[in-house]
């Protein structure tokens, strides 16, 4: 089981593909999100809006992958703003999160 979470730097008014693959796990039940986390503390990480899912990928030695992407347009609001994929798997004793 493997994640990652592919970075991009955000530059005004360029629209960024951001895009979490998961890799190598079994079973199919799994859950990933992607989320805003705004700079400062005490501020709770905002649910990304529209975000796009693969379907699940079979591989040859019977795991699964899939991915979860969105389109990001930077605004002032994004300014220091991280953006984090948080997966969640049975096998998985906590999510793995990657920003």
């Amino acid at each position: 089981r493997s994640d990652t979470a592919r970075r991009s730097v955000v530059g005004s008014r360029e629209q960024q593909k951001l895009v979490c693959d998961i890799r190598n796990y079994y079973p199919a039940d799994i859950h990933a999100q992607w989320l805003r986390e705004p700079r400062g503390a005490g501020q709770l990480p905002d649910t990304v809006p529209n975000v796009l899912t693969s379907s699940h990928r079979r591989s040859s030695n019977g795991t699964y992958s899939f991915s979860r992407f969105f389109l990001l347009t930077a605004t002032l609001r994004d300014d220091g703003s991280t953006y984090t994929c948080r997966v969640e798997h049975p096998s998985l004793q906590a999510p793995i999160r990657r920003s």
